[in-house]
């Protein structure tokens, strides 16, 4: 039995990762190539923020694994520390490093909950913080939650700010943040008026969903104002993703707690959690894990090390340029293109039956994905949408030929 039918036939999740046919024999940046020849764009990848066979990140492992003293280990954790603090402008008075997103979100959820003394927690729709009990009762998406109640109580859920496909039929020029305003009622209505924390997405990981400008500002002044804490969820949106280091920076919005990972190890499983202000808890309760391994602490090093270069976001912010200016453009020439959103490395491509309805094209979208895939470019899915997020070592060129292939199956599509 060779190793791809053992996966097929254990993997629980064989099902829904719908492993590829083909067998990777050579990686780099953000493409590799199979047996053939034949060469990938992956375009669906947000753990290797840096890409594949990035010289500084294998360079980096080779010399931790080969550093067995544990004093020697301990300066990796260190270095990350002064990365940490240092790119946050000193935002943040303790760090908490986790094995997972999923985790950083529970003990962000906890720290919250002990400090205000109080245990209610406002999330959004279609919203995803993890995949444990805590964090996927906190998400707003159903996939991880039907059929597997009952969920954590003590959780109420507000309309994420999705302009194209706005609950309340407004539009962001005119309607003065109603949906969260709508959010307000929400808690007058249905909660004990025992908000603890606000946990939210700068932008919204499915779907590629931003909201419209001065919404986080809104509702930063909101919760100050209530005494309620403010929870950002950057695992998606952090560290270089929207081409600058965190989105809360670009926002001026400082939140109470910030929420790192994914790429943050660029494949190795580390998260953090960081809190503006000293935690009300016992930190032995937090002891445990596996999220401060040196190997993993260096891997995060590495990717600060990139990131800090600068030259990673420069290109990010040009991919980002040039992806809007493009894809905009074929939304005017192609009327199945309902809505193009996204900046730097995190792009959505919504295909629709008419303009009128904006009736989702589940269709298309599938049979435009497996085209893009024949022509080796592995964009993600959500709904009627194409997502782009792709490591961030992504070329223009790359970009660029993603864009005239996506053109050529909508012409010949004859839409």
């Amino acid at each position: 039995m060779n190793n791809k039918n053992i996966i097929e036939q254990y993997d629980i999740l064989a099902s829904v990762t719908s492993p590829h046919s083909f067998t990777v024999v050579e990686a780099h940046g953000a493409g590799f190539k199979d047996e053939t020849g034949k060469e990938y764009v992956n375009l669906n990848e947000i753990n290797r923020q840096l890409g594949y066979s990035n010289l500084h990140f294998t360079k980096m492992m080779k010399d931790c694994l080969d550093s067995a003293a544990p004093e020697k280990t301990s300066q990796y954790k260190n270095r990350l520390y002064h990365h940490i603090v240092e790119t946050t402008n000193n935002d943040f008075q303790k760090i908490l490093l986790t094995s997972s997103g999923s985790e950083a979100v529970e003990w962000a959820i906890r720290v919250s909950r002990k400090r205000a003394g109080r245990y209610e927690i406002v999330s959004f729709w279609n919203s995803i913080h993890g995949r444990t009990y805590l964090a996927s009762s906190v998400s707003g998406n159903p996939v991880r939650k039907t059929g597997y109640g009952p969920l954590a109580p003590g959780i109420v859920f507000a309309p994420y700010p999705y302009c194209y496909r706005c609950q309340f039929d407004e539009s962001p020029d005119r309607c003065n943040f109603r949906c969260l305003e709508f959010l307000k009622q929400k808690i007058k209505s249905e909660s004990s008026q025992g908000v603890a924390a606000v946990i939210v997405e700068p932008f919204q990981g499915a779907g590629i969903i931003f909201p419209p400008d001065g919404y986080l500002k809104a509702l930063r002044e909101w919760t100050a104002e209530n005494g309620i804490e403010l929870i950002f969820d950057e695992v998606q949106s952090g560290l270089g993703r929207l081409g600058h280091m965190y989105e809360y920076q670009r926002l001026g919005v400082v939140p109470d707690a910030l929420l790192l990972g994914k790429g943050m190890g660029n494949g190795l499983h580390i998260s953090a959690m960081l809190l503006k202000d000293i935690p009300d808890a016992d930190p032995k309760i937090m002891t445990g894990g596996s999220g401060d391994l040196p190997l993993s602490c260096a891997g995060a090093c590495a990717v600060f090390d990139e990131l800090r270069k600068e030259e990673i976001l420069d290109n990010v912010n040009q991919v980002g340029a040039y992806w809007h200016e493009a894809l905009t453009k074929l939304a005017q020439k192609f009327s199945c293109i309902g809505d193009v959103r996204g900046r730097g490395a995190s792009f959505a491509i919504e295909l629709i039956s008419d303009q009128e309805s904006k009736k989702e094209n589940n269709r298309l979208r599938e049979k435009v994905v497996g085209q893009l895939q024949n022509h080796g470019f592995l964009p993600g899915q959500w709904h009627s949408s194409i997502i782009l997020r792709p490591p961030l070592s992504i070329t223009h060129k790359q970009a660029e030929d993603f864009v005239c292939c996506l053109e050529r199956i909508l012409d010949i599509e004859g839409i």
